[in-house]
């Protein structure tokens, strides 16, 4: 499970654009992972 590393990320690089994101995420996640971290989280990012 990825989404408190996903997390975390998405606060240090900031997150209005996914590749970012997924450049610092290893290659095994996804982008419907980022998404639905991000979209779960988006009022407290």
């Amino acid at each position: 499970d990825y989404e408190k590393l996903i997390l975390d990320t998405i606060k240090k690089v900031g997150g209005t654009k996914l590749k970012p994101v997924k450049d610092e995420l290893p290659p095994e996640v996804d982008y419907m992972c980022i998404k639905s971290v991000w979209y779960k989280y988006k009022d407290i990012i």
